[in-house]
């Protein structure tokens, strides 16, 4: 069990907005552990920023309910469904997921 939370913290979501000009990066977890904003937009108005922010953080919403199901899935079924279903999804999410 242990190792498979294990596995479970390694995987990576991003929240992406303003054409890559904000990426927020959660684990497993939920927990933030990157937020990158590009020197380009600093300039722009305070409000701006905020809002790219919100919508960076926005996207990783989907991807954690993505990331949950996957979760429930390899805890349940093991590798078999994780890998079927990983393949399905993965072009369609920000998701970084763990290698063996």
């Amino acid at each position: 069990m242990r190792e498979n939370q294990e596995k479970i913290k390694k995987i990576q979501a991003d929240g992406v907005s303003g054409g890559d000009k904000v990426i927020i990066k959660i684990n497993g977890d939920g927990e933030i552990i990157n937020i990158f904003i590009s020197p380009e937009i600093m300039s722009e108005p305070k409000e701006l920023l905020e809002d790219l922010i919100i919508a960076a953080i926005s996207t990783i919403s989907i991807d954690i309910v993505i990331l949950n199901w996957k979760s429930v899935l390899f805890l349940i079924f093991g590798g078999v469904l994780w890998n079927l279903f990983c393949v399905i999804s993965v072009s369609y999410t920000h998701l970084t997921l763990p290698t063996k």
